[in-house]
């Protein structure tokens, strides 16, 4: 297990939204590129109305210098109707060790960006939307 991996299994608790315990999560393979590998959690999928919210993770890969970002989790929210979303909270993991950093947008200080065609967006957009019913 690299020192990366060691650090993610023990700080995972610290990196999940507190509602949504470490134990309970289900992370589903997205997309597995060069440089990233990409999950979502479809059992974190919340919300009502025309908005629903998910959980996703990104792991980097290769050789980064020390200090970058090694994994990232966010909540991600949709926009079933309009097919856009925007980022509510991201917490990140360098791969040096240090606590996980958290940074959380209100709804109105976080922008909308339109959900790309065949994109990973529209997968995540798919999960989250899979349960909207119009």
């Amino acid at each position: 297990m690299t020192m990366t991996a060691a650090i993610g299994a023990t700080m995972l608790a610290a990196m999940v939204p507190a509602e949504h315990g470490a134990q309970d999560i289900r992370w589903e393979e997205l997309t597995d590129a060069p440089a990233f590998t990409a999950y979502a959690d479809r059992g974190s999928v919340a919300g009502s109305g025309d908005l629903r919210s998910v959980t996703t993770r990104t792991v980097y890969k290769g050789a980064l210098p020390e200090g970058f970002i090694a994994e990232r989790i966010r909540i991600e929210e949709f926009d079933c109707v309009q097919k856009r979303s925007r980022i509510r909270r991201v917490t990140i993991l360098a791969n040096d060790g240090r606590k996980p950093e958290t940074q959380q947008w209100a709804a109105e200080e976080s922008t909308w960006s339109a959900t790309e065609p065949d994109s990973l967006g529209e997968q995540k957009h798919e999960i989250a939307c899979a349960a909207f019913v119009r």
